[in-house]
């Protein structure tokens, strides 16, 4: 039970210490809860990208900055969009939206009905997002 947030901390030090910064996605939900993750900004395409993965109770997902199918800037400072949804015994419930640096990363936990949204830069400290909303964007 604890391996997978073991493996997590391991893996977010690692990548402190090299400078790796990848985006990260990480859900700290309680089972039975997933989420469903698209990538809405910043993506190869200059617009909804390439980037859409599922992550179950306490997995996580990264792509490296310099990854152009995931920021098409290619740089660590590039803000990335991205929409989700939660799945709790086969409902749907959202979208909700966050945005990060593209050498940042993301944490949802809580409520899948609410869920808390925690997002970082690339140095690992509190991100605010202050741009448009996902929904005004026009691609």
């Amino acid at each position: 039970m604890y391996f997978p947030r073991i493996w997590f901390i391991c893996c977010l030090i690692f990548v402190m210490i090299n400078h790796c910064q990848c985006f990260c996605i990480r859900s700290n939900l309680v089972a039975p809860t997933s989420m469903h993750v698209i990538q809405r900004d910043g993506a190869g395409t200059g617009g909804p990208g390439l980037y859409e993965v599922d992550i179950g109770p306490g997995g996580s997902s990264c792509c490296h900055f310099s990854n152009t199918d995931c920021n098409f800037k290619g740089t660590a400072d590039a803000i990335v969009g991205f929409t989700f949804t939660t799945w709790i015994n086969n409902e749907r419930v959202g979208p909700f939206e966050f945005h990060i640096p593209a050498g940042g990363s993301s944490e949802v936990s809580g409520d899948a009905n609410q869920p808390t949204i925690h997002t970082y830069d690339q140095r690992g400290q509190p991100y605010n997002y202050d741009g448009p909303l996902i929904g005004d964007r026009t691609w």
